[in-house]
């Protein structure tokens, strides 16, 4: 790592703790000693030494994203290293770092293996990098950084997050929807899985984003704006539907500012759209063909905000068709 991104850590200290960073600790951090991590001493050497074992931390999950192989026998280091800082002064500011810096070139580097791609090409290129990340990247990046508690966000759920704002919404994607192309089922996993990401209440304008787009392929599909029927918008709007939070501009935090309140109880979901209505007639009509569809619009009751939810068909005897 070169010594701008070696001081960063530095710089979270000592903004987060005034008066307590000695300036001798300075120039120790800029030339890190030659010492081999151990256990017992860490917590209480130097702020030089800790920023070398966190170097080697950040080359890691850099090795990670790049998908290069890292040596099994060196995991379980890397693994003591970051629950010894965790225990540390720095500590606090381990998991900001990630977020802020670390995980933001980390998916740089896995939109550039795609930022050229387009149409068809980009969802086969964005299907295999989806898989590649969801089922080796991410698992080693949670091992790694596993010591991290946070009353925020998870590790994993930052990360994905991550996958959403700059890969996924950086790219061609939308177009491709649009197009009508064949979308694959490594897309379609993907999506289903970032939707239900809940970063914020209320939901950012990128959680929208991804509704609007999985309504497009899942059809019939019942999300927070209201149900849909294979386009972007929906044909019966939700009653009650969260105001949009949008990203702070001034702020280099990729979740944007979130508003940090309590979930309110919301009502049973009611829509204000005459369909609605004709639905519920369509159900109690459909005896003739002795199939029922429930319960659907008029019986569901919402209390996790952002839940996704499918409809099931059921013939008289009670098992699903």
């Amino acid at each position: 790592m070169n010594r701008n991104v070696s001081s960063s850590l530095g710089e979270l200290y000592r903004r987060g703790s005034p008066g307590e960073f000695p300036p001798y600790f300075v120039p120790a951090m800029m030339t890190p000693p030659p010492r081999s991590p151990t256990r017992s001493s860490l917590p209480h050497e130097g702020f030089g030494s800790r920023n070398e074992y966190w170097n080697r931390v950040q080359s890691a999950i850099v090795t990670v994203f790049q998908q290069k192989r890292i040596d099994p026998l060196e995991l379980p280091e890397i693994l003591e290293i970051v629950r010894d800082l965790v225990k540390s002064d720095v500590g606090p500011f381990i998991y900001e770092f990630y977020r802020d810096q670390l995980l933001k070139k980390g998916m740089v580097i896995l939109r550039e293996k795609i930022k050229h791609y387009r149409d068809k090409e980009l969802l086969y290129h964005l299907g295999e990098l989806w898989n590649k990340f969801f089922r080796e990247i991410l698992p080693l990046i949670q091992a790694i950084l596993q010591p991290i508690q946070t009353k925020e966000l998870s590790i994993r759920q930052v990360t994905l997050l991550g996958f959403r704002d700059i890969v996924l919404l950086k790219t061609e994607f939308e177009a491709c929807v649009g197009a009508g192309f064949e979308i694959p089922p490594a897309v379609t996993q993907m999506l289903l899985v970032l939707q239900r990401l809940r970063e914020s209440l209320p939901p950012t304008e990128n959680f929208f984003k991804v509704e609007s787009l999985l309504a497009q392929i899942v059809d019939p599909y019942l999300g927070v704006r209201g149900y849909y029927e294979g386009g972007s918008e929906p044909i019966i709007p939700a009653t009650v539907v969260p105001e949009v939070l949008l990203r702070s501009k001034s702020s280099g935090d990729i979740l944007g500012e979130m508003r940090k309140s309590k979930p309110q109880m919301h009502r049973p979901l009611s829509m204000q759209h005459p369909a609605s209505r004709v639905l519920s007639q369509h159900v109690r009509q459909q005896s003739a063909s002795n199939i029922v569809i429930g319960p659907m619009l008029d019986t569901l009751e919402e209390y996790e905000p952002y839940r996704r939810h499918s409809l099931a068909c059921y013939d008289r005897e009670g098992s699903e068709v």
